[in-house]
């Protein structure tokens, strides 16, 4: 997948993933987290 700014990308945590090193000079925020969807 090709990053774009302000884009929110969600998958499940058993694909492999990782990023490339952050060459801008700006920078970067990366956000990571669990959830456990639960059916009533």
């Amino acid at each position: 997948m090709r990053p774009e700014e302000g884009r929110l990308y969600v998958f499940p945590g058993w694909l492999e993933h990782g990023v490339e090193e952050n060459r801008s000079d700006r920078d970067r925020l990366s956000i990571s987290f669990n959830v456990l969807a639960a059916s009533r």
